[in-house]
This record gives C-alpha cells, sequence and structure tokens, in this order.
C-alpha cells in the first residue's frame, strides 16, 4: 500500500496529528538477532504480557506528550495485537494519572480473550504456536488463566461512549464473536460499532477508503 493510501495519512488530511509507536519486538525496538516481532511467538506465552502491558506504559506516556507538546484531546487506537494494548487502557486508566490517560480509545480487529485467537485465530495455528506451547507443558486451562492478565476487564474504566469498535465479520486471525461480545459487554453505542464483511488483512484497506468510524471517533472527542 502506497503512503497516501494509509489511514494515517487519511487522519492527517482530517485534521487529526498521528503518532504511530513502534511496538516493543518491532522496528528499531527488534531484539538483536531476532527478525521484527519474532520473540512474541518465539518467547511465548509470557513475552505477550510483556508487549501488551509494555506499549500500554508507553502509550500513557506517548498521551501525556501530545497533550503537553498541542493541548486538546487525545485518542488511542489500537489495530489487531495492539488492541490488546488499548483495551488494557480502556480497562485500566482510572489507574493512572490524568494527564496520561487518553479521552477516547478506538478498537480495531480486537478479541476479548487472547486465549481464543492463540488457539482459535488462523494465523497462530498456521505457526503452530499452541502445539509448541502443549509440548513444553503449557496446558489450555493454564494459558486461559494467564491469559485473563491482559484479556479486557468486565467494565471498561473510560465511559463506554468514549470507545469506537471497528471489526472484521470474516476474520480468521482475530476471532470476530469474541469482539463483539467486548463491544457488547460494555455496553458501546450502537453507533460506535462498525462491522465490516472483511477479515483481518482486508481491514486496514478499509479504514483507508471509509472515513466513517474516524469521523465517528472525532464526534465523540467533540462531545
Amino acid at each position: 500500500m502506497s503512503v497516501v493510501r494509509d489511514p494515517s495519512a487519511r487522519l492527517a488530511a482530517m485534521g487529526w496529528r498521528v503518532i504511530e509507536p513502534v511496538s516493543p519486538y518491532h522496528g528499531l525496538q527488534a531484539m538483536p538477532g531476532y527478525y521484527g516481532g519474532e520473540p512474541f511467538f518465539a518467547a511465548g506465552p509470557t513475552s505477550s504480557i510483556d508487549l501488551i502491558a509494555g506499549q500500554a506504559v508507553e502509550s500513557a506516556l506517548l498521551v501525556a506528550w501530545s497533550r503537553g507538546r498541542f493541548g486538546g484531546k487525545a485518542a488511542l487506537a489500537g489495530i489487531s495485537m495492539t488492541s490488546f494494548v488499548a483495551q488494557q487502557v480502556a480497562s485500566h486508566c482510572h489507574l493512572l494519572a490524568a494527564e496520561v490517560r487518553p479521552d477516547a480509545v478506538m478498537l480495531i480487529s480486537h478479541s476479548g480473550r487472547i486465549e481464543d485467537v492463540t488457539f482459535g485465530g488462523a494465523l497462530l495455528a498456521m505457526l503452530g504456536l499452541g502445539l509448541a506451547l502443549a509440548d513444553v507443558g503449557w496446558s489450555r486451562e493454564a494459558l486461559a488463566r494467564l491469559s485473563r492478565i491482559i484479556d479486557p476487564a468486565e467494565t471498561p474504566a473510560l465511559p463506554a461512549s468514549h470507545i469506537v469498535s471497528i471489526l472484521g465479520e470474516t476474520d480468521r486471525w482475530v476471532p470476530y464473536d469474541d469482539g463483539l461480545e467486548v463491544a457488547r459487554r460494555w455496553n458501546l453505542p450502537v453507533a460506535n460499532i462498525f462491522s465490516y464483511r472483511l477479515g483481518h488483512l482486508g481491514m486496514p484497506v478499509q479504514l483507508a477508503r471509509d472515513a466513517a468510524p474516524f469521523m465517528r471517533l472525532k464526534q465523540v472527542l467533540a462531545a
């Protein structure tokens, strides 16, 4: 995809200031001797906690920095695995100082249970992660207990009206039903829930051509 059609370029054209952080283990945060993202799988399952919890803290610091640098309100968005980061912030930001809490959160291709992503998602099944974890003694029950640390809370710390959900109905990597269950359990307004008849990899393309979710996020922040 060209940069011109990137969702961030669309956001900038709509008047947003956009920060695209690099996740732990990726890009310039890759560890020596590993390709980008490899430790997330290779050091599983605890590496998922490191990445999600670590990036939640990094995101909070970026929220505080952006407010100090530009003023105004700040929203945090997460897509795919980083949607768990955004869900963590939405779940627990009441524990953070006011200046580092976002005013709104956007969840894109998200899920309610990382356990189901591990055992039910097509990508991790293709990689054989579930079998590899079982071979070294991780039962599904033990992983379920561990995953609850980073699964979304029963109720969000942010007001439900400040959370926007975007899901792909045919997503085979991050199960759609789990994401929809979170949106319903958190009582998100109907206007804040967007569903598209597409899979995981189609979502960035959809967001590059459809501004409706971003327009809704602007309305949320303006309210």
